[in-house]
């Protein structure tokens, strides 16, 4: 690829990689994790509200019917594994934005219902910012108002 058309072909890549993204439900978790990873790599801006988008979706539409049916017969642990998706897409969020867009990232921190996905979003803003005293002290606080709450 020449320099000339690198932009153009990240945007394109970025294209490929949410419309994989949201070939749902997800049957291949592997895959989609190789997914969340390209978009990670790729790192176009663009991917920030389909990050977000995949963080918040529902059961019935990331959950393949035989995994969302068995949920009360006990596969929890089943469904565990496509929370992890969500907790990497919320990761990646935080990486792909640089910093930007704190409104997204304070909304999964206070109102995602899982706490791997809000766990992985800490990881990700301590990360990013270099195990900054500032953002630590401003997580721990998030963290307070949340277990007051």
């Amino acid at each position: 690829m020449s320099r000339s058309n690198a932009p153009a072909e990240r945007e394109r890549m970025a294209e490929l990689l949410h419309a994989a993204l949201f070939e749902l439900p997800v049957h291949d978790i592997d895959r989609h994790a190789k997914v969340l990873s390209l978009i990670g790599e790729v790192r176009h801006p663009d991917s920030v509200p389909f990050l977000e988008r995949f963080v918040w979706l529902e059961d019935a539409q990331l959950l393949p019917p035989e995994v969302r049916e068995g949920e009360s017969g006990g596969s929890c642990g089943r469904v565990e594994s496509w929370r992890v998706l969500q907790a990497r897409a919320a990761q990646l969020l935080v990486w792909v934005s640089r910093g930007a867009h704190l409104d997204r990232v304070r909304r999964i921190l206070y109102e995602h219902p899982d706490i791997r996905v809000r766990v992985a979003t800490i990881d990700a803003c301590v990360d990013a910012t270099g195990d900054d005293p500032r953002m630590l002290g401003a997580l721990r606080e998030m963290a307070r108002v949340e277990a007051c709450g």
